[in-house]
């Protein structure tokens, strides 16, 4: 992964004493908007490891931001399935790979094979460090430029 170096972005130090005059609520509202931004790629890279035979839960994959109280006052985001509109994930633990046999009761014994979900994570995540990155880091720097310029004219 390559390491943008955030510092040569045009108007950082400007920026900087500007957010240092900010309320907390405006500063956490601004780190949420990049944070959201960076993970559009990753939601996107999420949901097409995740199965698409049937049902919604690639389809509801969500950008989702934790509460204050139980991120400690720090701006934090999640990228999940859950409920997005129509699309419905709450079977989401439920679901198994094609072609699992399934325990010998008559309901199917699914413990220990419902490896979907956290498989298409553990993927995900090992695709963020080279193509996903590379892929963000442009679209941020534009991003992180137009806020400077937005907040320089307050």
């Amino acid at each position: 992964m390559a390491n943008l170096n955030i510092t040569e972005v045009e108007g950082f130090d400007t920026l900087n004493t500007k957010l240092k005059k900010l309320s907390d609520s405006v500063k956490r509202k601004e780190v949420l908007g990049v944070q959201r931004q960076l993970a559009k790629t990753v939601k996107k890279a999420y949901a097409s490891n995740l199965p698409v035979d049937s049902g919604t839960l690639s389809k509801s994959v969500a950008i989702k931001t934790v509460s204050i109280r139980k991120s400690g006052g720090n701006p934090q985001i999640t990228v999940e399935p859950g409920k997005s509109g129509r699309n419905n994930a709450y079977y989401k633990f439920m679901v198994v790979p094609k072609g699992t046999v399934l325990g010998s009761n008559k309901r199917g014994s699914r413990s220990g094979k419902t490896t979907v979900v956290p498989n298409a994570r553990n993927k995900t995540l090992s695709q963020i460090g080279s193509s996903i990155s590379a892929e963000s880091e442009t679209k941020m720097a534009k991003y992180i430029q137009t806020k400077i310029n937005k907040l320089s004219t307050l």
